[in-house]
């Protein structure tokens, strides 16, 4: 394997260094169009609204939290 110069050396450390910014470029890119498409809130899934308890289902979770 042949031995490196400095500036080859050199060459190589900021030709890694340019491909692994333009990654990140990209990477935060696709994070933002996500964030975008995940919050939006029309696209969002809508929870059925589920109402109090009545009484005697508020009865029984109660007694199931007491401890023995």
């Amino acid at each position: 394997m042949p031995e490196l110069t400095r500036k080859e050396y050199r060459q190589q450390q900021k030709q890694a260094e340019r491909e692994a910014e333009k990654r990140d470029a990209k990477r935060v890119e696709t994070e933002r169009e996500y964030a975008k498409q995940a919050h939006d809130p029309d696209k969002a899934p809508k929870a059925p609204h589920r109402g109090d308890f009545d009484e005697q289902t508020f009865r029984k979770v109660n007694s199931l939290k007491k401890t023995p």
